[in-house]
């Protein structure tokens, strides 16, 4: 199942925070994207363990107009693919 994660530098420090909207409250962070990118997809696939049935995915298009989704200014979308 492949899912948007957005990925945004902390203004606060160095690190990187993760998050997929879709697995509310499936939050992660690395101290490089690509640790982040790792992180995330290790997150999610821990979160959709025990889920029946998996969450749908939503596109990019629908993630953006979601009014409760407040995104940071400089998030870059990434597709993560959860292996379950």
């Amino acid at each position: 199942m492949k899912y948007i994660a957005f990925i945004y530098k902390d203004e606060h420090d160095d690190a990187y925070n993760a998050l997929v909207p879709d697995l509310e409250g499936c939050f992660s962070y690395g101290e490089t994207f690509k640790e982040a990118v790792e992180m995330i997809k290790e997150a999610a696939e821990l979160y959709c363990e025990d889920l029946i049935p998996l969450p749908k995915a939503s596109t990019l298009e629908e993630l953006l107009q979601r009014d409760d989704l407040d995104l940071e200014p400089n998030a870059i979308s990434q597709i993560i693919d959860i292996k379950i």
